[in-house]
Order: structure tokens, then sequence, then C-alpha cells
């Protein structure tokens, strides 16, 4: 059965950082989470032993937010096959690795593995067509989409329509000192770009906020993307508090709001009124404005590491969210209510071959503090 069906300073990558940024099969070892200070520690006692997912009722595939499993892209509830795309481009596996839809457009990206990373990114057309852009090598998680529509490559950083076109780019954001490829991650956040860049192995990133055309300004170390939609959010950490951050909007990011703390990085809605984050295995609707938690997610516990996890990672609508999960072999989508807590599953899957994930806005970089 088909998954259809079952719907209901920069451094230059190693071969080995090539690898462990193509997650799921491409990763040779298997890397725990470490604990999150300030927030509930899930230990194997409190996480569950069995599928936390297999008694929730299914519910209908998404329609509005773009999935996608192995070599299929799924987009207004129909899929459009990739393996011509992925071959002629000589994939590095099948599957798809960052899929985003902004303003009723699905974008999608794979990799192939060369020299360096190599970014196949494309748009799903009104007949569910594949419809390459561009290619773009460099690192980091590869592509994003504002909420204007702009595509952004990780490499320079270039902004391009959804044709293809530059419209901006931020050369101040170049690599330097020779270094031709950098590995930054670029992550929107409503009209403007967070992008982060590696200031060497295991130090940590520097992270940079560009409005396209209108210019850069850099943030606090570390500071991630936290809420792509309305004005967009950014998360600054908190000092001496790993796994905890302040949320801003991107157009005031001096405007901090109350700590919030998580093992997986916060989701915040249009609104940025809250944030939904992960304590103790359990996910939790939490108000930024008080950094109290509101309601906790009616999913058992998941310990959250690279094969059994559940990840908050896009919003369906003011009041829904998709989360996706992985226990061992189980692979599902979750649809969840952040008024009632309820969830039911919108996509259920196995791990097989290439296929290590259902694959969002939002992958295994949303687990934090990897060891």
């Amino acid at each position: 059965m088909n998954d259809t069906e079952r719907t209901s300073r920069p451094v230059r990558p190693t071969r080995r950082h090539r690898l462990r940024l193509l997650g799921g099969a491409a990763a040779l070892t298997l890397l725990a989470v470490t604990p999150v200070a300030g927030a509930a520690v899930s230990t194997p006692t409190a996480a569950t032993t069995a599928n936390p997912f297999s008694a929730l009722r299914s519910s209908g595939a998404p329609k509005t937010v773009g999935y996608a499993v192995g070599e299929r892209i799924y987009s207004g509830g129909r899929a459009t096959s990739m393996i011509s795309a992925m071959t002629r481009g000589d994939a590095a596996k099948r599957e798809m690795s960052r899929v985003i839809t902004s303003r009723g457009v699905t974008y999608a990206q794979f990799i192939a593995l060369g020299v360096d990373l190599v970014y196949y990114i494309g748009r799903v057309t009104p007949a569910h067509t594949w419809k390459h852009i561009t290619t773009s090598i460099g690192g980091g998680d590869g592509f994003t989409a504002t909420t204007g529509g702009l595509l952004i490559l990780p490499a320079v950083p270039d902004a391009l329509t959804s044709t293809g076109r530059r419209y901006a780019s931020a050369p101040e954001l170049s690599a330097t000192s020779g270094i031709p490829i950098p590995m930054d991650s670029p992550d929107a956040v409503g009209a403007r770009v967070l992008i982060r860049r590696p200031l060497e192995v295991g130090a940590g990133t520097s992270s940079f906020l560009w409005y396209p055309k209108w210019g850069t300004m850099r943030l606090p170390d570390g500071t991630r993307a936290v809420g792509r939609l309305g004005q967009g959010w950014i998360g600054v950490p908190v000092a001496g508090r790993p796994g905890c951050w302040r949320t801003a909007p991107a157009g005031a990011p001096g405007r901090l709001r109350a700590a919030i703390c998580s093992q997986t990085l916060p989701l915040v809605d249009a609104s940025g009124g809250i944030a939904i984050t992960s304590t103790g295995g359990r996910l939790r609707v939490s108000n930024t404005l008080t950094g109290k938690d509101i309601r906790t997610i009616s999913v058992p516990a998941v310990a959250q590491s690279r094969t059994r996890h559940l990840i908050p990672a896009a919003w369906e609508n003011a009041t829904t969210f998709l989360a996706t999960g992985r226990f061992d072999s189980s692979l599902v989508l979750l649809r969840c209510s952040t008024s009632s807590g309820a969830c039911t599953v919108a996509v259920r899957s196995t791990v097989r071959g290439d296929v290590s994930q259902i694959v969002t806005e939002r992958g295994l970089e949303a687990l934090l503090n990897q060891s």
C-alpha cells in the first residue's frame, strides 16, 4: 500500500559533515539528544516504550501544507513523482530534504552528493508536475521561502522569484577568507531571512537578519528562526540555559518576550502569542508573553532522538499545527489542536529504503543539542 493510500568563521564541509547534513539513512551513527536545561527532561521511564501513534485515529491529509515521503511530494491532496528528476540530478538518496508551501505554491529540494552538496530546488506546478527553478551549491539546510514567495539560496545568499529571476543578493554575507562555499542555513521569518553561519566546527553559529533589497543586521550568536508566518519570529538563546529562548518579532528583534524552554526548536504562530514546545518528551502549547504552558498535547511522551521523536513542523491554520513523528520504523504526520490539545494522524508511513522521515519545512535540525 503506497503512502497516498495510507494517508487518512565559515568552514568548508568535509565528507563526514555532508553526510550528517543529509540526515536519516545518510547518517552513519544515531545521535541522541541531550537534556535541555530549564525544561522537564524525558527519561527512559517517562517516555513510552510502545508506539504512541498507533492508537490515534486517522484524519485527512493536509491540503494547504505540502510534505513529501521519499520521492513523492504531496500538495493539494495530490502526489507528484520526483523519480525522473532525481535520476537526472543523480540524487544522493531518493528522499526530498525540505518542502515549504508559501502563498499557495509548494517548493521543495533534493540533494546530490558530489564534492560539495548540490541542491536541486523547484516547485510543484498547478498540473502537479515538477518545475526545476535553480541549482545551488552550499551547505547547511538548503533553501527557504519567505511569506512573500521569495526563494532564498544558501551560498551567497540570493533571493529569487518563483520563476528563478534574481530579486536581491547579500554580498556582505558572501564567503570570506578565500573559502568559496559557506555552510549557511537560511530560514524565513516573514518577509525577512535569518541566516546562520558556523563560526568553526563545534563553536556555534553567528546569526544575521537579512531583509532582501533593504540590508542586513547582526543578531546575537545562536539566534534561530522560530516562526515563519506573520511578521516572522526569532528566538534569542537565554545565556546559561541551553534550549531556552526569548522570542521577538523579526521586525523588532530587541522586543524580547519571556523565556520558553524546549527540547525541539519552538514553533511560534503567526500572531507570536503562542509557541509549540517540547519538554519531558511531550509537546506543549506555551504562552510567549508569560513563558507559561497553556496545555499539554495529548500524545504520550516520546524520548527525543533521531529514531524516536516528535517535532512541531508547520501551522495548518491559526489553531492547528502539524508535527512529524517517528517511532522506530513508524512515521506519522500529526494534526494537533492548540485549543483542545487533541491530535489525529494525517499521514502514516514507514521507514524503508531511503525513506527516513516525512519531510516538511522542518526536519531533524529542529532536534536541539544533538551529541
